[in-house]
């Protein structure tokens, strides 16, 4: 078991969960939202990384395609400002995220996103520390003031 299928697992079992809990609730944007926005993404690197040299025609033009959107960030954000323009003609509010657009021209915003990104995995430590913290706190506020 890897943690893709550790992932694929907690998702699919949430969604069980969530719909026994909450039976009257249509929650499809949340489902979605885990297989498209978090088992998709997660599949396709898991893949991208188990084809090291692509032999067949179908894992070099999958490895082509995944590499010209995940490693050319200039490629990348004009796909999206091209997606973000079309979808903006449907729901005018796509346009305002062009102007996300400043973070590729502006090397200051750059270097401040960096200086998230680079330490990401040090970030992540703290933010589980936190919610950890968290549920230690409502785990005895619960028990102890409970009316």
């Amino acid at each position: 078991f890897n943690a893709w299928g550790v992932t694929l697992v907690f998702n699919i079992f949430f969604m069980i969960m969530h719909n026994f809990n909450y039976p009257h609730l249509e929650a499809t944007d949340l489902y979605l939202f885990l297989v498209l926005g978090i088992n998709l993404p997660w599949t396709l690197y898991c893949c991208r990384q188990y084809v090291v040299v692509p032999d067949t025609a179908f894992t070099r033009r999958f490895a082509i395609v995944y590499d010209l959107a995940v490693g050319r960030p200039f490629f990348r954000n004009h796909v999206l400002l091209m997606v973000w323009s079309v979808q903006g003609f449907q729901n005018s509010s796509y346009f305002t995220l062009m102007l996300l657009d400043i973070i590729n021209n502006s090397d200051m915003l750059a270097d401040i996103i960096r200086s998230i990104v680079r330490p990401l995995p040090q970030l992540g430590m703290i933010f589980y520390t936190f919610i950890v913290t968290v549920i230690i706190f409502a785990t005895f506020g619960l028990q102890n003031f409970e009316e």
